[in-house]
């Protein structure tokens, strides 16, 4: 019966069952305690209950007809099932309990009006590990929790439990394109009403935004983000563009129909519906011809039409614009292939290969190529290069037929790199063929500006100059120091500054992605947001707007925390316009998982950003200084320092990996076509840490216990507790980074971590004798680099209880899990809530690192899934306000 394997399936070790009784769901449980005032527990037991309900109909717990499982599969699928529903469950909270209710305009202040636009990434993506029928199945159940009747909702709710159990067992793979229509399907129905909302939300607090053609757009990077995918083609791209429009047009059909049925009377819109399809002779040009016929309907002002414009006016033709990115290097090796050192000699007096020579040199090239008289002079360099290749790389390419990427790139490398310019050349001219909705194309890794003028010139050898915006995307330390002191240079370079007139003197720049926070820990997202807001000056002198392209992300090495916070410590509401990109897959879900959810989200992103820019235009210029200038008082770049010397960098990090990171359970649940690493040559994955994938990498790592996030701490140790509690008190930013080390420190778990390397946990005499070693030179680097890692992680705590409490601990070491969150009990009730979750896990763990045959396929997915839903950014992290509304206790 369900009972008994429900129990046995907490109790799988004499450790865990102080935890398990914790988890045994309530007796008597009431479906009806998800309402506003339950506490997310008790929404999970009721859900719990309803479940135990709906499979004892069948009279005991099995597997779908067909399917089989044996004992710890079937364990591995309720662990599953059961965070799936904690996830429900506060989300449920969240949307009964968020008020989305701004201040009021402090007395006095003058009502003000301002522009505002948000545009919102809706990017999904390989590192979705549910798939799609599951995160239908979730959103069923979320669903039927708003059902206000009842006896209706539990015959629902029922239903959807049974349907997500179900869909757990389905083994398809993901469909991204499918899933990416799914969560851009959630904006398209919940942006009337969540535009609406945040304009009253905004009205209460005296602030008026302007030019409502303007608020809103989406866009997404689904097969335009081609840094690292050499398996995604041109024919991906257009897949999902034609998809895209496909679906927006559907939507419009669907709605008109709904108007035509509503006013009979009115001719327009069948009119409308005919000429919504693109292959009737009278068809709509543009969206704008279909605004100005709803417009000239008799029932223009209803509300119906109103919210039809509205959707119209953000999403056009094309939906989501599908936007592009891919790796300086790939530029460079592009330029490379194009140019023979003859040309570089007649314009530079030295005949050498481009890849040889320095920036400045390369930008001097560069330079005097684009600006050349003869305009067409880089698609003659083109045309020239591929001439000659043409021949030889078609023979080749017939010879090949079949053959995979990776592969070719490891026996016939020259044909690879003209496969790459032949496939970079053919994309630029893809991207000008779809101007309307292919705006954007972004450089990843960005080390120098050199990659901006040779992107330029691509374009322009594609006989598409100016075709698109250009965004920068620094990610390490060095990438994000060479461009702020470069980028000056770049905007006097006469070449660029040609393409930003053309462009509308718009610079955008992207922050916070992952492989920040890989490469440089918590502390480089911080150090980023100081460095953004200082590019926001730079550019105001040259008379250019900066724009922040803001990734966000739960994940913990993106930049993650309060919308509001993040765009103000970004400087991203100083300015019109807002890009925020919910960069992965627990992003989409948590914003975006129903109809309300997305509603809610699109209003509290608006309000955020609307609040904020009102607040910095009251402030003035010298007001917005001052907030500039929080967060100076700490050297971030001496964090990360200390994070890349002793850890990033360090020569033991490969061997820390190849014992503790799991990325066996990584790879065994890898989709898509985008390899965990940028060195494709690699034979071994851990010893090339800078080449992994970040999100590869911060699974891995979170999967033996550690949260990388959190090192660079020690440096702040030693000063004195009454400074650094002044300082966390006075100083927002810095304030918000002692809250990120504590909740860092509170979702670490050395004792895991420890049992991963060595099968039980070191004592305290042990770990500070390993960590007083050079682990490079030590008997057993790898423990004596995460026995580095361990004592940073004490370090945290220490910085914390005295920035939070004003003086020196009795013992670092000694500081529980609850005293470190104590300023925050709301986050410190979900992390113990979380983290109670995630126990049942730590033993399949520790065992499958002994025996990585343990499991099958199926049920490894099944232990990746369940634990990352468990083990990532909290709601209480995300939205704090909201989580304090909570009933906790």
């Amino acid at each position: 019966m369900f009972a008994t394997t429900d129990t046995s399936i907490w109790a799988s070790a004499q450790s865990e069952r102080a935890v398990a009784r914790q988890l045994e769901p309530a007796p008597h449980s009431d479906p009806r305690l998800w309402r506003a005032g339950s506490t997310p527990r008790q929404v999970l037991d009721a859900l719990w209950a309803s479940f135990q309900r709906a499979v004892k109909v069948h009279g005991e717990l099995s597997a779908p007809i067909g399917e089989t499982a044996t004992s710890t599969e079937m364990r591995l699928k309720l662990l599953l099932m059961r965070q799936l529903l904690i996830d429900v469950a506060l989300n449920a909270q969240f949307l009964r309990n968020d008020p989305n209710r701004p201040p009021a305009a402090a007395s006095g202040a003058e009502p003000i009006e301002l522009p505002l636009r948000l545009e919102l990434g809706v990017h999904c993506q390989e590192t979705e590990y549910l798939r799609a029928n599951v995160i239908e199945g979730q959103q069923r159940v979320l669903s039927a929790l708003g059902e206000e009747n009842e006896t209706t909702r539990s015959v629902v709710l029922d239903e959807a439990l049974g349907a997500l159990w179900a869909a757990l067992w389905r083994q398809e793979d993901v469909d991204l394109v499918t899933t990416q229509i799914l969560y851009a399907n959630r904006v398209y129905d919940a942006l009337p009403r969540g535009l609406d909302r945040a304009l009253g939300a905004l009205a209460a607090a005296g602030v008026r935004p302007s030019r409502p053609e303007r608020w809103f757009a989406g866009y997404t990077w689904l097969y335009g983000d081609r840094d690292g995918r050499p398996y995604d083609t041109n024919a991906h791209t257009e897949r999902v563009a034609f998809a895209l429009e496909d679906v927006i047009r559907s939507n419009y059909r669907r709605d008109v129909a709904a108007l035509r049925v509503a006013f009979p009377d009115e001719p327009l819109y069948a009119a409308c519906l005919r000429r919504l399809d693109s292959g009737d002779p009278d068809a709509f040009s543009s969206p704008d011809q279909f605004s100005a016929t709803l417009r000239a309907s008799a029932q223009a002002s209803d509300r119906r039409v109103q919210d039809l414009l509205r959707r119209v006016a953000a999403f056009g033709f094309h939906f989501l614009k599908v936007e592009f990115r891919q790796n300086a290097l790939k530029f460079e090796e592009v330029v490379d292939i194009m140019l023979p050192p003859a040309t570089i000699e007649r314009w530079l007096g030295e005949r050498v290969a481009y890849a040889k020579l320095s920036a400045p040199k390369r930008l001097r090239l560069l330079t005097a190529l684009l600006q050349d008289e003869d305009r067409n002079l880089p698609a003659r360099i083109w045309e020239d290069y591929w001439s000659a290749t043409e021949p030889g790389f078609r023979a080749k390419q017939d010879a090949y037929a079949g053959g995979d990427y990776i592969e070719l790139l490891k026996s016939d490398p020259d044909y690879i790199r003209a496969h790459d310019a032949r496939m970079t050349y053919d994309c630029l001219q893809m991207i000008a063929r779809y101007g309307d909705r292919m705006t954007m194309h972004g450089i990843a890794e960005l080390e120098d500006i050199d990659a901006a003028l040779a992107l330029l010139f691509l374009f322009a050898a594609a006989g598409a100059r100016h075709a698109v915006d250009i965004a920068l995307q620094p990610e390490d330390m060095d990438g994000a120091v060479a461009l702020e002191d470069a980028v000056a240079r770049l905007y006097e370079n006469p070449a660029y500054r040609e393409h930003l007139r053309v462009r509308g003197d718009v610079q955008y720049i992207t922050f916070g992605p992952s492989d920040t926070g890989k490469a440089g820990g918590k502390a480089m997202h911080k150090a980023n947001m100081k460095i953004a807001r200082r590019h926001r000056q730079i550019a105001g002198a040259y008379g250019i707007e900066l724009v922040p392209n803001i990734v966000i992300g739960h994940e913990h090495a993106r930049c993650n925390g309060p919308q509001g916070e993040i765009l103000e410590e970004y400087g991203a509401a100083d300015g019109d316009v807002v890009r925020y990109m919910l960069s992965g897959c627990i992003e989409m879900r948590s914003f975006l998982l129903t109809p309300r959810l997305a509603e809610q989200s699109i209003a509290n992103i608006l309000t955020a950003q609307g609040l904020r820019a009102a607040e910095a235009r009251r402030l003035g210029p010298a007001g917005r200084e001052s907030r500039a200038a929080e967060g100076r008082e700490i050297d971030w770049l001496a964090i990360v320092r200390h994070y890349k010397s002793r850890f990033f960098d360090h020569p033991s990090l490969p061997a820390l990996l190849k014992a503790v990171a799991r990325f066996d359970l990584v790879r065994a649940t890898a989709k898509g076509t985008r390899p965990p690493t940028r060195n494709f040559l690699i034979k071994d994955l851990e010893s090339d840490p800078a080449s992994i994938r970040a999100i590869p990498w911060t699974r891995a790592i979170m999967l033996c216990g550690l949260h990388h996030e959190l090192i660079g701490a020690s440096t702040l140790a030693g000063r004195e507790a009454s400074e650094l509690a002044g300082l966390a008190k006075a100083d927002r930013t810095f304030g918000r980074y002692v809250k990120n080390l504590a909740y860092a420190a509170a979702r670490s778990n050395l004792d895991l971590a420890w049992r991963t390397l060595r099968g039980a946990p070191l004592s305290r005499a042990d770990i500070e004798a390993l960590g007083a070693e050079d682990a490079a030179g030590a008997a057993d680097p790898a423990a004596a680099l995460l026995a580095f890692v361990h004592l940073e992680h004490v370090a945290a705590k220490r910085v914390v209880f005295k920035a939070t409490r004003g003086r020196e601990p009795d013992d670092a070491w000694a500081i529980r899990t609850d005293e470190v969150l104590a300023d925050w009990p709301e986050l410190r009730a979900e992390v113990a809530w979380k983290e109670a979750a995630l126990a049942p896990y730590h033993e399949v763990l520790v065992a499958t690192r002994r025996d990585p045959n343990a499991l099958s396929r199926s049920a490894i997915h099944d232990l990746y899934s369940g634990y990352l839903l468990s083990a990532n950014t909290d709601l209480s992290l995300i939205h704090p306000e909201t989580a304090r509304a909570l009933n906790w206790s």
